[in-house]
């Protein structure tokens, strides 16, 4: 299990919150893809303003053979590469830099 916080730039509170299942929707199926889960293994704890910080758990399912190595791999691109999770996802083109913490 990893947890982490993503703070988009650009993004507002009030547009999320207008759209806040398709934001749900695309935020798990781009961190999924990148993580190398399934998007019913990102959880989202919460979702505050302060650039949309989107306070997340992935469950890296023991049932994976390759799962230690996905979760070290989106450590590493957490920490160095976070932008790109997003990067193919027309929902987040205008969202602006992306950051972590945990």
């Amino acid at each position: 299990t990893l947890e982490y916080v993503i703070s988009f730039a650009n993004l507002d509170m009030a547009a999320v919150d207008a759209n806040r299942s398709e934001f749900e929707t695309e935020y798990k199926s781009s961190t999924a893809a990148a993580a190398g889960v399934e998007p019913q293994d990102v959880i989202i704890i919460d979702i505050v303003a302060g650039s949309v910080q989107v306070f997340t758990q992935i469950v890296f399912p023991p049932y994976k053979a390759d799962s230690q190595v996905s979760n070290e791999q989106f450590r590493t691109l957490l920490e160095s590469t976070p932008d790109s999770i997003f990067a193919t996802s027309q929902y987040f083109g205008g969202a602006g830099q992306v950051a972590t913490s945990n």
